[in-house]
């Protein structure tokens, strides 16, 4: 006979078993690191995240082509509610001509970036190249929205108490 009868229960129980005592290192190799993930990594994370004494500078910037104006308004008034970012900025292009009920940043329609970006991208740059200008540095966090989104009042505290890197 060259094949075992498969149907014997001998010949199965053996294999079940072979099974298992080839997988019983992984498997308790696995559990080790499970445990050790939730003991030591966790511990070390935790102990590092601790909460500011002085909160994180924070300002939102919402860059628009001025297509959205209602969306964009209403962004900035419900981020004015959470009275968390310390200003708010509108990033426009110049044919905006639009008063945006907050701080805004037009830019001007000649105005190129050395690496050539264009749309959202250059009026970025140039918005950053403002702020700079205005006295904004790295101890500054800016949230950066498009004009068809916003964020919720846990993530701007998240970014208000956040360890600094």
């Amino acid at each position: 006979m060259l094949f075992p009868d498969l149907s014997n229960p001998d010949f199965v129980e053996i294999a079940l078993l072979c099974m298992l005592l080839v997988y019983f290192p992984f498997a308790v190799y696995q559990m080790y690191l499970i445990i050790y993930s939730m003991i030591v990594t966790d511990e070390k994370i935790k102990a590092g995240k601790r909460r500011l004494e002085r909160p994180n500078n924070v300002i939102v910037v919402i860059t628009t082509n001025g297509m959205a104006i209602d969306v964009v308004e209403k962004i900035i008034k419900k981020i004015g509610h959470y009275c968390i970012a310390s200003n708010i900025f509108v990033l426009k292009e110049e044919r905006d001509d639009f008063e945006y009920s907050c701080d805004m940043i037009t830019v001007p329609s000649n105005y190129t970036c050395d690496n050539h970006s264009r749309c959202k991208m250059r009026a970025m740059h140039y918005g950053i190249q403002v702020l700079h200008e205005m006295g904004y540095g790295k101890e500054t966090y800016i949230v950066h929205l498009d004009d068809d989104s916003v964020v919720d009042r846990p993530y701007l505290e998240y970014v208000v108490t956040s360890t600094r890197h």
